[in-house]
């Protein structure tokens, strides 16, 4: 029997961490990445976003499509502090070392690519939203109702629903990253929604078909933080590897946060295509809140709710560290595929 490869869709705002997530998932032969779309609402801008994810394609030839998405969310004007997005931009000094790609540039939009991925797919599309979601949400006001059912779950690493979020916390973290009272009072919401929170409720409020939603939230990622660790386990010598490494080294170095941080999208990444099984999985009803203000503010923050005309979703409340690492440590040292 023909072994069944995944089909996965990755909606990614080019952080460090969706830098790992990629590169992990070049690494895995149970997938194929059907497409990477940008968007330049989160850690970079979005044309040094798409550049990225080509540069990092390019490691190893792989052919996937890269495709903007937008350039600004559909609501307010949430952005990561300017400092912080420009090393992101620079994947952290290490972008000059990304290889050109022998592709042209992709002309579709982030949707357009979405549709066409999910009416080409002969099997349900899995899509990796580790971002804000405003992508996401534009493809559920252009799809049509054939191309939703073609999808087969949306993980997304987002939300804060038993901890606290993390705005008010990278907002306090270096002098430079002081963005006023909408940040710094916010300790409830978690950077992923806060950026696109109307985009956000619209995807946990779809019901026309509810989505199949796989949240994982702060409350998981807090279980499995990032350390220099991780690039000792990387033994493989290959460019997918070696950058992998050197972008963990980075991290954890150079350009630490003051203190270690959760390992982030490669979590949702993972558990997304079924490599993570050790975790607690809750059923719940969430919704999203939406209102900024300058003092205690809430917005983005992720609710318990009774509304039943609100889907549940499946939400990761906590995952196993000890799981995460032999995942990561055989995807990081898995032979480079062949295209």
């Amino acid at each position: 029997m023909t072994k069944q490869i995944q089909p996965i869709i990755i909606d990614t705002d080019m952080g460090w961490d969706d830098v790992m997530s990629i590169l992990l998932m070049m690494k895995n032969s149970d997938v194929t990445i059907a497409g990477i779309t940008v968007t330049g609402c989160g850690e970079t801008y979005l044309a040094d976003g798409v550049e990225i994810a080509r540069g990092l394609l390019a490691l190893d030839g792989n052919p996937a499509p890269v495709c903007a998405g937008a350039d600004h969310p559909s609501s307010y004007d949430h952005v990561f502090p300017g400092s912080f997005r420009a090393n992101m931009n620079d994947v952290m000094g290490l972008r000059l070392q990304l290889p050109a790609s022998n592709f042209p540039p992709d002309p579709r939009s982030a949707v357009q690519l979405m549709k066409d991925v999910l009416d080409q797919s002969s099997q349900p599309v899995t899509f990796i939203s580790i971002g804000g979601l405003t992508n996401i949400t534009a493809l559920l006001s252009e799809a049509t109702p054939k191309q939703l059912a073609n999808i087969g779950k949306i993980s997304i690493m987002g939300g804060a629903v038993d901890v606290a979020g993390n705005v008010a916390d990278l907002n306090d973290a270096m002098k430079q990253w002081n963005q006023g009272p909408i940040y710094s009072s916010n300790k409830t919401a978690e950077w992923n929604l806060f950026l696109d929170a109307l985009a956000a409720q619209t995807a946990f409020r779809w019901t026309a078909p509810a989505l199949p939603i796989a949240l994982v939230p702060l409350d998981a990622c807090n279980n499995v933080m990032l350390t220099p660790a991780y690039a000792d386990l990387i033994v493989a010598t290959d460019a997918v590897a070696s950058f992998l490494k050197q972008v963990i080294i980075q991290k954890t170095g150079t350009s630490a946060e003051p203190s270690p941080v959760p390992v982030f999208d490669p979590l949702a990444t993972t558990y997304g295509v079924g490599l993570l099984t050790d975790c607690v999985v809750e059923t719940m009803v969430l919704d999203i809140k939406v209102v900024d203000t300058t003092t205690s503010n809430t917005c983005g923050q992720t609710v318990r709710s009774s509304d039943a005309a609100i889907p549940p979703k499946q939400v990761v409340m906590s995952a196993s560290e000890a799981e995460f690492i032999k995942v990561f440590t055989k995807l990081a040292n898995a032979p480079m595929p062949k295209y």
